[in-house]
């Protein structure tokens, strides 16, 4: 019920974009149908919400497309599907009342706003109406195989009729149309659900054969309201006890899936915009193929959960929509298999924090993922599209490339996986930016940026929490500093933002170098103290920043060292020094006074020379 609903809901709104009269008959019936599946548990008062929740909205579409003509034919469809629940005495009488009342109330008040005078006869459908009522009050009377060779031999006998009269189209056209809808969508329903399901489709799939031969879009629209049927069998064949077998389901799908296809191939032929029936037919395909895969991933592989098999999936209809872009030009194509490929990958995050799925399963989807990233990020670039999307592919690329490294490491037993993720996000870093230098592509530095960051709260979680070991913790300082020394120069090119990039990589680097220097000079191979090691390693570090200022002609940078050099002489004063006696901290004291000094004279001569080699 939920699945036609949503179906016919998402038919309405096409209508409402495209103002389409077809997808507004496909949503009505369909609507219909749903609101009427609540009566086979004696749900009526669930059955009239569904039925105004499907009037309601196609009455206010016929209402601003002015749609006179559609406000009779929901009237009528309207009018036939409440039955039901206004002969019932499980519902109140003034509730049933009202609900027809209220249905008829708004149809009629649509036809009046939209009616414009013309040549239609009413008189006309008279006959049609007829034939259309005695069919389906046959067909209930006596239902079965019984009923299908009844109203296969009615149709005929009102297709002959048809053509058999010579009077005004008006009148033939509505009995030819009649009899042909009988045949098509009445008769299949007296089989099993099961074999409604499989004759629907092959009846869509012809009666887009016929498009395609003669360009007409009434074929196509007969075989589209036979596709929408067969979502009905399907339902009421699952519904069933007991339900649809396994191979027949997938059968099922698949002729329903291959219909779809067909009628969208038909409609984009006879002219029409391919970008959108190409959009409707994938999104009516892919939960099918989806669940196909699902279906045969589960019974042929055990150990799979219900997440992956869902993952491999939707990455499957990503793959195939891309390769329907590439070869047709899709115009959207790019944008809905990436929202596949986002799909997948969270089913497949969601599976893997719930289950082993084995390193090769794992190492394999994620490369074919990577793959299908780099393809559409590849594509997109070729169409001249905006940089932000491979921003967005080289962003879902890090999470891969970071799990596939923590796999990798985890197999061969290289490191941890608090040593993996930063160690691969920085590196990651890295070639972002090397990318962003060789293809002028700006945003890519930001993409690096974020990497870098992330390297970084990586580290930072671990360190807060459990700590590393030496050689681990060196390994991993180590790249992120390197990665940051490199990464800084290469995205460092405009003139308005010279000095910021620098300045902010001195400040990170001071933290990373500090705790670097600190691990390396407190080991016991060394053996100097904490706070000695920090001092030296602080003293250190600003004169090679003050180097690099004067060496590259960054004021910045020579101010940043100057305050290293600050912040050393107070930490010595203030913690090294804490508990000497007062005449050698007045005697150290005197000492840093006078190295700051000829420091600071050093400096100026230094400044004045550098201002005067640039002019």
């Amino acid at each position: 019920m939920a699945l036609f609903l949503g179906l016919s809901l998402a038919n309405l709104g096409y209508s409402a974009w495209r103002s389409s009269r077809s997808f507004l008959a496909i949503g009505v019936i369909g609507g219909f149908a749903a609101a009427l599946m609540p009566l086979d548990k004696q749900a009526f008062t669930l059955n009239l919400v569904l039925h105004f929740a499907i009037l309601l909205p196609s009455a206010i579409i016929a209402l601003k497309r002015r749609w006179p003509d559609v406000a009779a034919w929901l009237w009528f469809f309207s009018s036939l599907a409440i039955q039901p629940a206004l002969w019932t005495s499980h519902v109140h009488w003034v509730y049933r009342i009202a609900a027809f009342d209220l249905g008829t109330l708004i149809c009629v008040a649509v036809y009046a706003h939209g009616y414009k005078p013309s040549k239609f006869d009413p008189q006309a459908v008279a006959s049609a109406l007829a034939l259309a009522l005695t069919a389906l009050v046959a067909f209930n009377v006596q239902g079965g195989p019984e009923a299908t060779i009844h109203l296969l031999a009615f149709a005929t006998v009102t297709v002959i009729l048809g053509w058999l009269i010579t009077g005004e189209k008006t009148v033939r056209i509505p009995i030819l149309a009649t009899g042909w809808g009988t045949a098509a969508f009445v008769a299949p329903f007296g089989f099993r659900p099961e074999l409604s399901a499989l004759i629907l489709p092959g009846l869509a799939a012809a009666h887009a054969s016929i498009s395609l031969r003669t360009k007409s879009r009434i074929p196509n629209l007969y075989g589209a309201i036979c596709l929408g049927l067969s979502f009905i069998a399907y339902a009421m064949g699952q519904a069933q006890q007991p339900p649809l077998g396994l191979e027949r389901e997938l059968t099922v799908l698949v002729a329903m899936a291959v219909a779809t296809v067909l009628l969208a191939f038909a409609e984009t032929k006879r002219g029409s915009s391919a970008n959108h029936f190409t959009l409707l037919a994938s999104l009516i395909t892919g939960p099918m193929l989806v669940r196909v895969t699902q279906t045969l991933i589960l019974t042929s592989y055990q150990r799979f959960d219900l997440l992956f098999a869902v993952a491999i999936g939707i990455g499957l209809v990503a793959v195939i929509t891309f390769a329907v872009t590439v070869v047709s030009g899709w115009e959207s194509g790019t944008a809905f298999a990436a929202l596949a490929g986002v799909l997948s990958l969270s089913a497949y995050a969601l599976s893997a924090s719930q289950a082993t799925l084995g390193f090769a399963i794992e190492i394999g989807f994620l490369t074919i993922a990577a793959l299908l990233a780099g393809s559409l990020a590849g594509l997109t670039q070729r169409r001249g599209e905006q940089n932000w999307t491979i921003a967005a592919a080289s962003i879902v690329l890090a999470g891969l490339v970071t799990r596939a490294s923590v796999l990798l490491c985890a197999h061969w037993h290289f490191a941890p996986s608090h040593v993996a993720i930063p160690m691969t996000l920085a590196t990651y870093a890295l070639l972002n930016s090397l990318g962003a230098r060789w293809k002028e592509l700006p945003t890519l530095h930001v993409v690096a940026g974020l990497s870098w960051a992330g390297a970084v709260f990586s580290y930072a979680l671990r360190f807060a929490d459990h700590g590393f070991a030496f050689n681990q913790e060196l390994s991993v300082l180590l790249v992120l500093s390197t990665t940051l020394a490199i990464s800084l120069p290469l995205a460092n090119r405009h003139q308005e933002s010279k000095d910021v990039l620098p300045t902010l990589g001195a400040w990170l680097g001071w933290g990373l170098f500090s705790r670097l220097a600190y691990i390396v000079l407190t080991h016991p191979g060394v053996g100097m103290q904490a706070l000695p090691a920090v001092s030296l390693a602080w003293t250190v570090y600003a004169f090679a920043i003050m180097g690099l200022g004067f060496l590259f002609d960054f004021r910045t940078l020579r101010y940043s060292s100057l305050a290293f050099l600050t912040a050393t002489v107070l930490k010595v004063l203030i913690l090294d020094l804490s508990g000497a006696a007062p005449g050698i901290r007045v005697a150290v004291l005197m000492a840093l006074g006078l190295v700051l000094i000829g420091g600071g004279y050093w400096y100026i001569q230094r400044r004045q020379s550098f201002t005067e080699s640039s002019r």
